[in-house]
């Protein structure tokens, strides 16, 4: 969880790229990850005076938990095929 009071904050504008020597986020990105996330986790930020805001230690965990899930892939596929097979039931009973 980010402390506002004793943490570093970075505006979302101005977020680094880790290890890209200083060249920064796109503006956009950084906040699709804070408002609808990246496969299933969402960057942690805080509200500061209508400005948002979020800390290195989350955009580290936020980078970790994202590289960490292969399952994900496997869910999405897992997911289609669902899909796939109601179409085929809804097809069968003429739907």
């Amino acid at each position: 969880m980010i402390d506002a009071i004793s943490d570093e904050l970075i505006p979302l504008s101005k977020l680094p790229v880790p290890g890209r020597g200083g060249k920064r986020l796109n503006a956009s990105t950084a906040w699709r990850w804070a408002e609808r996330g990246c496969r299933g986790q969402k960057l942690e930020t805080v509200l500061i005076g209508g400005s948002r805001f979020t800390s290195a230690g989350a955009l580290r965990q936020f980078l970790s938990l994202i590289n960490d899930r292969p399952a994900m892939a496997n869910a999405r596929g897992a997911s289609e095929a669902r899909a796939s097979a109601a179409l085929k039931r809804l097809d069968a009973i003429g739907v």
